[in-house]
């Protein structure tokens, strides 16, 4: 999803359900469990999800609980009734 130039074209297309790993729930996290991306990428895939779910898009968040994001599941919780989305624990 970070690869999402212009979240507003994508929703426009009309998803009906998105399943999105999100394995975080803040730009600490996210680096920690995505060691190949940067901090300042969080909050575009905030808003891409955002975006998405404004556009009547069913957001599902998979979250892998394992040591580097389990402190984080709070705000996980917050992140995903912001988004109005369920939440996938594995």
């Amino acid at each position: 999803l970070t690869l999402a130039k212009d979240p507003e074209r994508l929703a426009s297309i009309g998803v009906d359900t998105l399943l999105a790993n999100f394995s975080s729930a803040d730009a600490e996290s996210y680096v920690a469990f995505h060691p190949n991306r940067k901090a300042s990428d969080f909050p575009k895939l905030l808003d891409l999800l955002g975006v998405m779910s404004q556009h009547g898009t069913k957001i599902k968040l998979v979250f892998v609980i394992c040591a580097v994001n389990v402190s984080v599941i709070e705000k996980l919780i917050d992140v995903a009734a912001s988004l109005s989305a369920e939440i996938q624990f594995k």
